[in-house]
């Protein structure tokens, strides 16, 4: 592989990780379990806070959990750092997540903090293999209960979510 082909590699991997991280961050908020594992290996371990242990359990139960006690929820990834040997990765992603509890009295919380990730290459398709989030800060407000827009345009946990109307187009 010549330095060029290798440097275009580089650029084709950390788009597919970003990628990756945005698939997960559609699939808890929008809580579809099935695309949730779909972004992690048989295999793969998470310590989120939430179903620490196997990431298939995570997939599996974390969604009903947070559509039972969330009304809302928003994950954010912003500075991203992979180092990329071959077919194996590991990075860094700083998160910002947003909620609000769905029973009063509600809360609005906005935590922030860093997933650490072990990536691996599997069939041409990148996987989180071990996943650790560390909080750095949070917050915690009273809320009062959200409205949804005149025009029904809300979005929410599930297949009622507008995006799956816009996809299905």
């Amino acid at each position: 592989m010549t330095q060029e082909q290798a440097a275009l590699q580089r650029v084709i991997d950390r788009d597919e990780l970003r990628h990756l991280l945005a698939t997960y961050c559609r699939s808890i908020d929008r809580g579809d379990s099935e695309l949730l594992a779909s972004v992690f290996t048989d295999d793969a371990t998470i310590l989120a806070g939430i179903c620490d242990g196997s990431a298939k359990a995570f997939a599996r139960d974390a969604p009903p959990i947070l559509a039972e006690n969330l009304a809302m929820c928003f994950h954010s990834v912003a500075n991203s750092w992979f180092d990329i040997e071959g077919d194996e990765a590991q990075g860094e992603s700083y998160v910002v997540a947003f909620n609000r509890t769905r029973h009063a009295p509600h809360i609005e919380n906005i935590v922030a903090g860093r997933y650490f990730d072990r990536f691996t290459r599997t069939n041409g398709a990148w996987k989180i293999r071990e996943r650790v989030f560390v909080q750095d800060w949070a917050s915690a407000r009273p809320a009062e209960p959200a409205s949804p827009p005149p025009d029904g345009r809300y979005g929410c946990f599930g297949p009622n979510d507008p995006l799956y109307k816009f996809l299905a187009k």
